[in-house]
C-alpha cells in the first residue's frame, strides 16, 4: 500500500513554486506523507529524500513529477534504476507523460489512498557510443535517443544498420530512435508515428531528411540499430531524453539496444489512451 509520496517538482516553472505549498496540504489530506528535496522540504514542513541518492530515494513508496513531460524524464533517470513507480501531474502543454492534470490530483490522490491505480511497464532503450570497439559513453532512455549535428543548419550522412544488416542510408539533420512512449514526442515532431504503448518497438526516424523517400522505419524492440557517418563531417551530439550526453567522434559507432531497465509509470486516471491522444493533440 502506497502511504508515502516524493514530489519531484520542476522550480522553474513559476506556476509550479506558487502551488507547491496548496499540493503539500492535498497530499496530507489524502492521508498520504509528502517527501521534497533536502533544499526545500524544511520550508514546506516535509519529509525530504536527497536526489540521486538511491537510498535515501528508497524511502518513499512512488514518486509524483510537477512540471511537464521533460521534467518527468528527468525524475525518470533517477528512479528507473530502483525500481520505483512514478507519476505526472501536468504544469506544461501537452502533457503524454505527465497525464494527470492540476485540476485532477485530489481525486487522484484520493485513489492512491485507497490503492485505486495501475501499473505500466515502459520499454526503454540502452545507447552506447563505441569507439574501435571500445564503450566510451553509455545512458538509458525512456522516450528517445537522438544522433544529430552540433550545428543543425548543416546535415550529415548517415548510415544505419539493424542487427547487423544495412537498414538505410540517410542525409538528414539526424536520427531519432524512439521507444513507443517516446512516439508522442520529438519523433512526432519529425514526421515518425503514433505507436501504442503496448507495441515493443522502435521507431527510427530521421530529422529533415534530404530525400522525401527516407520515411521512418518501425522495427521490433528487441533489434540492435548501429547508427555511423561519414568520416571528416563537422561534429555530431548525442542526446537521451534530451540530456546532452556529448560529441560523437569520427570513427565512433552509436549503438542502441533494448535496456534492461523498465520505467514504472502509476496510471490514476480512467481515460482511455485513444481518448487521451485526442484531447493532447487537440491543445
Amino acid at each position: 500500500m502506497i502511504k508515502k509520496i516524493g514530489i519531484y517538482p520542476n522550480l522553474r516553472k513559476e506556476v509550479v513554486v506558487k502551488q507547491l505549498e496548496h499540493i503539500v496540504t492535498l497530499v496530507k489530506e489524502a492521508g498520504l506523507v509528502p517527501y521534497l528535496p533536502e533544499d526545500v522540504a524544511a520550508k514546506y514542513e516535509c519529509q525530504s529524500y536527497v536526489p540521486g541518492n538511491e537510498e535515501s530515494l528508497r524511502q518513499v513508496d512512488v514518486f509524483m513529477s510537477l512540471g511537464g513531460d521533460g521534467t518527468l524524464l528527468r525524475m525518470a533517470d533517477l528512479l528507473v534504476r530502483i525500481n520505483m513507480p512514478a507519476f505526472g501531474v501536468n504544469f506544461g502543454h501537452l502533457g503524454f507523460l505527465a497525464e494527470v492534470e492540476t485540476h485532477e490530483l485530489p481525486s487522484a490522490l484520493k485513489m492512491i489512498g485507497q490503492d485505486f491505480y495501475t501499473v505500466e511497464n515502459r520499454s526503454m532503450l540502452k545507447t552506447m557510443v563505441l569507439q574501435n570497439g571500445k564503450e566510451i559513453n553509455k545512458a538509458h532512455a525512456l522516450n528517445d535517443i537522438v544522433v544529430s549535428k552540433a550545428k543543425i543548419s548543416k546535415m550529415a550522412h548517415y548510415f544505419i544498420e539493424v542487427n547487423g544488416k544495412q537498414a538505410a542510408s540517410i542525409a538528414a539533420d539526424g536520427i531519432i530512435v524512439a521507444t513507443a512512449t517516446g512516439s508522442t514526442a520529438y519523433s512526432l515532431s519529425a514526421g515518425g508515428p503514433l505507436v501504442h504503448p503496448d507495441v515493443d518497438a522502435m521507431v527510427i526516424t530521421p530529422i529533415c531528411p534530404h530525400s522525401i523517400s527516407n520515411r521512418p522505419l518501425v522495427i521490433p524492440m528487441d533489434s540492435m540499430v548501429e547508427i555511423s557517418t561519414e568520416r571528416d563531417r563537422e561534429q555530431l551530439i548525442l542526446q537521451a531524453d534530451g540530456k546532452i550526453l556529448g560529441p560523437i567522434e569520427d570513427d565512433c559507432v552509436v549503438k542502441i539496444i533494448k535496456s534492461n531497465y523498465k520505467m514504472q509509470l502509476l496510471r490514476v486516471t480512467t481515460e482511455d489512451y485513444y481518448d487521451n491522444l485526442q484531447e493532447k493533440l487537440m491543445r
